[in-house]
Order: structure tokens, then C-alpha cells, then sequence
């Protein structure tokens, strides 16, 4: 829990279910200005992010209780929609520069194991394409590979703002970062990738996983390179004061 992680100088909470653009009233909140009681409709909660807040209202109040900062790090839900549809490509040059700045090696987690990809990544799309989630129920617009594109972009947009608020507050003693199961399953996604971005002292933790989300079956099947990128990238390697 956040409780634990008293120290003498500030903790810093990462929350993947917040849009960095939403950050101002994350910073309002934390100024005392916002009320738990207004953070629903302030962030927008139920469009953006649609499960229950009252699940996650916990967090928000021990937050407050140990006077820890609130960060938000995903990506804005209509960039999603917009890569889903259009690919990587489809990012402005600002975009790029916010979210994935890291561009030459933005694949360097590509050599995935089949078995995490499919645990932790394409579980739930062909849920999501039937429902109409994705922008398109058009297997051949809101693609698989777009699918994993829009994953990966979030993994590396959210290790990538984690990193960067830790290193511009130097009076942090670290950072919690809260994410889904899928994002750190096997230690792939976004832990990988906050170790490729040099982040130090890095633990993760799953909380009550099953035997199949905690352990990647052997030998697992590696997936030699990524396809369909829509970008002229290439792979290269990492290091790790996180707790996921």
C-alpha cells in the first residue's frame, strides 16, 4: 500500500487511469482545491475511464492521508481511438515528443514471448472489435496490430512521464506506480520499458494474481520481431526507484 511508503520526503502516485492532459486538476486536487468528492466529473472519470471510482477512491484517500503527489500518465483516449484507426503514424510531432520520445528504440520491447502477447495483450480484442470499442467493429480497419500499437504506446507513454516527473521533483523519494495486470504480467510492457528508460531500484508487485498471470510457461515462445509498426524504428536495449 501507499501507507507504507511513508518517508521523509514526498512519494509521488502514478495512475495509468489518468490522462496527462487531465494533470492540472490531478495538481488541483492535490492542492487541496479539488475534493475527492469532485474528481469524478472533474477527470471525466466514466468516459475516460468507465470502471467504478469508488474502487479506486482508496487510493485518492491515502494519497491525501500521506500527502503523496497524484500523477497522471496514460494516453488521452482519443489518441488511442486515432492510433487504433490510423496507426502510429497518425501521431502529430508534438504527440511523438510527449509520448514517446524515446523514438529510435520505442521497439526495443518488441521480442516478445507468445504466451505474454497473448495473456496480456490480444486477450479482450476480439471482445472489443464485436462491441464496437476500437473505433470500428471492421477487423480490417481497427486491426490487431493496431491493436498491440495503441499497448505499446501506452506502456512507453506511461513509463516515459513516470521517468520524467521523477526526474524534474528531486525532493521525491519515488514513486508508486498503479497499473493493470496486463501491463506488467511477466515483467514485460511497462516494467520493460521503464527499465530501457533507466529506471533504478525498480520492483514489481501483482497483487492476488493467478498461476497463469505469474508465471510465463517454458520454454516460452519468443517472437523474433514485431510487425506492422507503422514506423521506421529500430530495436535497441535498459536500467531501474519505482514500485509498480
Amino acid at each position: 500500500t501507499i501507507a507504507v511508503a511513508r518517508a521523509p520526503r514526498p512519494i509521488l502516485l502514478g495512475l495509468e487511469m489518468i490522462e496527462q492532459p487531465l494533470q492540472p486538476v490531478l495538481d488541483a486536487f492535490n492542492a487541496g482545491e479539488v475534493t475527492i468528492d469532485d474528481l469524478p466529473a472533474a477527470l471525466d472519470w466514466n468516459r475516460r475511464w468507465g470502471w467504478r471510482f469508488k474502487k479506486y477512491r482508496p487510493l485518492f484517500e491515502t494519497a491525501l492521508e500521506v500527502g503523496a503527489r497524484c500523477i497522471a500518465l496514460n494516453v488521452p483516449t482519443e489518441l488511442q481511438q486515432r492510433v487504433q484507426l490510423a496507426g502510429l503514424d497518425a501521431l502529430t510531432h508534438e504527440e511523438r515528443a510527449q509520448y514517446m520520445p524515446d523514438a529510435s528504440s520505442f521497439v526495443a520491447n518488441a521480442a516478445i514471448p507468445g504466451a505474454y502477447l497473448d495473456l496480456a495483450v490480444t486477450r479482450g480484442y476480439d471482445d472489443m472489435l464485436a462491441a464496437g470499442l476500437l473505433g470500428s467493429k471492421d477487423a480490417k480497419v481497427a486491426t490487431l496490430e493496431r491493436f498491440i500499437n495503441v499497448r505499446h504506446l501506452r506502456d512507453e507513454a506511461m513509463a516515459t512521464a513516470a521517468l520524467r516527473m521523477l526526474r524534474s521533483t528531486s525532493t521525491a523519494a519515488g514513486m508508486v506506480l498503479v497499473a493493470g495486470l496486463q501491463h506488467v504480467m511477466f515483467e514485460y510492457g511497462l516494467v520493460a520499458r521503464l527499465r530501457r528508460l533507466g529506471a533504478r531500484d525498480l520492483q514489481s508487485v501483482l497483487l492476488n494474481p493467478t498461476r497463469e498471470e505469474a508465471q510465463l510457461p517454458t520454454p516460452p515462445e519468443a517472437i523474433p520481431e514485431y510487425r506492422d509498426l507503422d514506423l521506421a524504428v529500430r530495436v535497441v536495449p535498459e536500467e531501474r526507484d519505482l514500485v509498480l
